[in-house]
């Protein structure tokens, strides 16, 4: 039978184990502090998707939220000590009313870009690849819609007099004002416009092609 001071050797001998022990399952959980990184970058392909919620309509009149996620990839940077291989980009645009009308101001010849312009102001926010590189919020302060040589609908960020701004990886010292995006979403504005003014609506865009340069 053990006396007293064995029993207190014992006790401190598994509080000390249970300390660590403690100590060691704390330093598993450490995340990784992501790194805001310099320079400039280019993705050279976009795709993805803009979603419409609820779907457009001919007679629609609820609030419409519109959501653009966009896989970034072909990423190279310059003037930066990280390496990019990827990115995910999400944007989401509040929206009066859900009717089709507002897809109506989409220019019908092709070739240009499109006279008005829009003031609605976005910022798009992209999570980077490798990990442990801090995202960058990209602010635009306005678009325009664009129509390629096939007559495809595009969209081109900021758009004549409007501007850009930008924080996290990739701001640059002049916190990324030379910024720019552009998508193509490989549809016609007739056929968009037909498929919103059908029975069910339209839900979504494809997003087929496109370029971004952050900072």
């Amino acid at each position: 039978m053990r006396g007293p001071a064995g029993v207190r050797a014992t006790t401190a001998v598994l509080l000390i184990g249970a300390a660590m022990l403690a100590v060691g399952c704390g330093a598993s959980h450490v995340e990784a502090t992501a790194t805001a990184a310099g320079g400039s970058v280019r993705c050279a392909q976009v795709e993805g998707s803009v979603v419409f919620s609820p779907p457009l309509t001919a007679t629609g009149t609820s609030p419409e939220t519109v959501t653009v996620t966009a896989a970034l990839s072909r990423c190279s940077t310059s003037g930066s000590a990280v390496r990019v291989t990827g990115g995910v980009a999400t944007l989401t645009i509040p929206v009066h009313s859900s009717a089709c009308a507002g897809l109506a101001q989409f220019p019908t010849s092709s070739g240009g870009v499109s006279t008005p312009t829009s003031s609605q102001a976005l910022t798009i926010r992209t999570t980077w690849t490798p990990a442990g590189i801090e995202p960058s919020a990209l602010h635009f302060t306005g678009f325009v819609v664009t129509i390629g040589p096939s007559g495809e609908v595009g969209f081109a960020f900021p758009g004549q007099n409007h501007s850009s701004t930008m924080s996290g990886s990739f701001a640059g010292q002049d916190h990324g004002a030379l910024s720019t995006a552009s998508v193509q979403t490989g549809r016609q504005a007739g056929q968009i416009l037909s498929d919103c003014s059908g029975h069910a609506g339209l839900s979504s865009i494809p997003i087929d092609a496109g370029e971004v340069r952050f900072g």
